[in-house]
């Protein structure tokens, strides 16, 4: 009983702040900082800051702990396109969270439906329909480009990723920074905040760095299509053997 009532504390806090920040910070920021890319950056350390809020909250509280590995070189990485398999509904909190804020990422459109449409406004993040120029477009100042490659969380074994990770990589010749997460509770928040799979104790996220994929010249100098069939098709396996050695 206690671990639902932490759970639902935990959501209500999540939508709440997030309205909040959609509104009163977003209209705050509006009036104060005219400059649309310095208003952007204050806005996502906002989130960050929010997001860093409600881990510590979940741990505290016993809803789930995490565990980041190499947090210190997450914080510091720039100029990379940043992939992780994506097993819950906390991922992108977690991972913004201890993150560069100068790191954007590609949402669905679906989301906009919802409470998040207010956050993804000031957020300035990319829609799945953007064509390549849009995405090139917030890749400026040494950004970080964050996907999930599957397209969705994990639903079925093996992994399946599409190539959009790995063509905006090759087009831009930026080095892929692989992330493999982890819950020690098989299904926990897959689907819904109150899961199925939620027991007495405490579940735990693991974060770890698998390394960094750059590009080669030979991959750079390939045709397009092929090269990113190729990455992708190596990404795929890397997380995969993780997978297989749980």
């Amino acid at each position: 009983m206690l671990k639902k009532l932490a759970t639902a504390g935990a959501y209500a806090q999540f939508i709440a702040g997030s309205l909040f920040l959609g509104t009163a910070v977003s209209l705050v920021l509006y009036i104060c900082v005219r400059n649309q890319k310095k208003r952007c950056l204050y806005f996502r350390k906002t989130v960050r800051s929010f997001c860093r809020y409600f881990v510590r909250y979940c741990r505290l509280a016993g809803v789930f702990k995490t565990s980041v590995a190499k947090e210190k070189e997450l914080n510091e990485l720039r100029g990379s396109v940043v992939i992780a398999n994506h097993p819950s509904l906390v991922d992108y909190v977690i991972l913004i969270s201890c993150m560069n804020p100068n790191t954007t990422t590609i949402f669905k459109q679906s989301l906009k439906k919802g409470f998040m449409k207010f956050v993804l406004r000031g957020l300035d993040y990319i829609g799945n329909d953007s064509d390549i120029e849009d995405i090139n477009k917030h890749l400026e100042d040494n950004a970080n480009l964050l996907i999930f490659p599957e397209g969705s969380r994990t639903k079925t074994l093996p992994l399946k990723f599409s190539r959009g990770a790995a063509q905006i990589a090759i087009r831009n010749k930026m080095p892929v920074y692989k992330i493999f997460i982890r819950c020690d509770t098989p299904g926990y928040l897959q689907h819904r905040f109150f899961s199925d799979s939620m027991t007495d104790s405490t579940p735990q996220f693991y974060i770890v760095p698998l390394g960094t994929e750059n590009i080669t010249d030979e991959l750079y100098s390939n045709a397009a299509g092929i090269s990113a069939r190729r990455l992708t098709k190596k990404l795929e396996t890397d997380y995969n053997e993780k997978l297989n050695e749980i």
